[in-house]
């Protein structure tokens, strides 16, 4: 008699021979294959097709009895091959770094600390701590991913925390390309106190475009601490700017225009990041110039947008609004002659103040 669980965990009943769903998990009564009683306790081979469990266990009594095999051999080769039939029946994919070849990095700019870790066959994860934007975390993988998805995060004990329990800590979306993994501070900073205690967050998901493969994404916690400890070390020495070197910073434009060339980011971000770390500045004041071409009324509407953009973009990289004041000049002030290209070149600019308290 085969004892068999349904999927709502309920005990029925079937008859040797008859046919059982593909679905249902098999509870197997060593009884029923040895004969004897009281061998072994009844043994539970969880999420095995019972057909083919079924199938594998009628083959091993076919054997023990032509090999003569004892009724404890019998039960032992009966569970080898239901756990090999097991392992080749899961759709599943488990990346992570074993613990002898696991590690963590720490590298560094002039305006961000990394703390880096090879999770193997996968791709590199990364936290960062930005001088400006805060903490992140991104996992840079090694096959492009095509569709955007959803994953869960999970935080599971390491195998050395035996009285630690998994919790779930977020669900997320995953993007397309390589950096498939792109976290904020909140979720970042909750991933490195997990793994400060102990823990390994984990990401699982099924991967399209073959949904059926589970997928489950393991930070390890070995060798973290060393590195994190660095890691932190580097945040406290981040973007350490002296006021007179970043102080009165010009930003110079084209003929007619107010964006911002890529050439002068570098200073900005310098400028928020002064800002934002350092308790005594009371505002910032940008003033926007231009050359002498073009009338007055419109020299005044550029010289604006040539400050309200920089405000902008210090806006975005988290200086409050409210610290940020705007003046335009028109052509009223120039540094330079307006009747050379060079002089003219000096004289479309903006400039930006720092006011301490």
């Amino acid at each position: 008699m085969f004892r068999l669980y349904d999927n709502q965990g309920s005990l029925s009943q079937c008859a040797k021979g008859k046919s059982a769903q593909e679905n249902e998990e098999i509870l197997l009564d060593v009884d029923s294959l040895s004969g004897d009683k009281n061998i072994l306790p009844t043994v539970k081979q969880a999420s095995i097709p019972a057909a083919a469990h079924k199938m594998l266990a009628q083959q091993a009594k076919r054997f023990s009895r032509v090999l003569g095999l004892s009724n404890l051999i019998t039960i032992l080769f009966i569970l080898l091959i239901s756990t090999f039939a097991h392992s080749t029946h899961a759709n599943y994919r488990d990346y992570y770094t074993g613990m002898h070849e696991s590690g963590w990095t720490v590298s560094r700019t002039e305006m961000e600390c990394s703390l880096n870790h090879k999770v193997d066959h996968y791709g590199v994860a990364s936290f960062s701590l930005h001088a400006i934007e805060g903490v992140s975390f991104h996992l840079k993988v090694l096959r492009r991913a095509i569709l955007k998805h959803k994953a869960e995060l999970n935080s599971i004990p390491s195998s050395w925390k035996h009285n630690a329990h998994a919790k779930p800590l977020a669900n997320i979306v995953l993007f397309k390309g390589v950096k498939q993994f792109r976290l904020r501070r909140n979720i970042s900073v909750t991933m490195l106190a997990e793994l400060e205690k102990g823990m390994e967050p984990t990401f699982s998901f099924y991967d399209k475009p073959a949904p059926a493969d589970k997928v489950m994404v393991k930070l390890s916690v070995v060798h973290f601490w060393p590195a994190y400890k660095k890691f932190l070390e580097c945040g406290q020495t981040l973007a350490q700017y002296k006021l007179k070197t970043i102080n009165g910073k010009k930003v110079y434009f084209n003929t007619a225009k107010y964006n911002i060339a890529n050439k002068f980011i570098k200073d900005l971000d310098k400028i928020a990041a002064y800002t934002i770390q350092n308790d005594n500045v009371r505002e910032i004041v940008i003033e926007g110039h231009t050359d002498i071409i073009g009338g007055h009324q419109y020299n005044n509407k550029l010289s604006n947008n040539r400050a309200k953009s920089i405000k902008r973009y210090l806006i975005k990289r988290n200086v409050p609004a409210a610290m940020i004041k705007t003046k335009r000049f028109g052509k009223r002030q120039p540094v330079a002659s307006n009747f050379s290209k060079v002089g003219r070149a000096k004289n479309r600019r903006a400039k930006v103040k720092i006011i301490k308290k």
